[in-house]
């Protein structure tokens, strides 16, 4: 009986080592918001001076690998700078993610993208 990771070839009468076993399935992941980021965005804590003001925006959010959001990017807006910079802190206080993961499962910073946030006077 042949060892365990060898293959018997006839007409060569060699053995020969089988390759290693496969790789493990990739378990890479992308980051996932654990909650819709809408619910993020809290009207009672915009500035009382941004709360006539009205915009829309999209943002590139920075996760760590806890899954908290450790930088915000404004990518597009049209809105005062003074609500772009509520949506950033809001996102950054209330936002959690399940963090992505590279192939060996381990989880790594990565990046989150949010388009179409719109702000509207009270």
């Amino acid at each position: 009986m042949l060892a365990q990771g060898w293959l018997l070839i006839v007409a060569g009468s060699a053995l020969l080592p089988l390759p290693a076993a496969a790789a493990p399935d990739d378990k890479s992941s992308p980051v996932t918001p654990l909650e819709n980021p809408g619910t993020w965005l809290h009207a009672d804590e915009v500035p009382l001076s941004a709360r006539k003001e009205s915009g829309s925006l999209a943002v590139r959010l920075d996760v760590d690998p806890s899954g908290r959001v450790s930088g915000c990017t404004i990518v597009e807006s049209n809105a005062p700078a003074v609500l772009n910079d509520a949506a950033c802190a809001m996102f950054a206080r209330h936002g959690r993610f399940k963090p992505a993961r590279d192939e060996t499962g381990k989880a790594i910073g990565s990046n989150y993208t949010i388009p179409g946030i719109h702000f509207t006077p009270d």
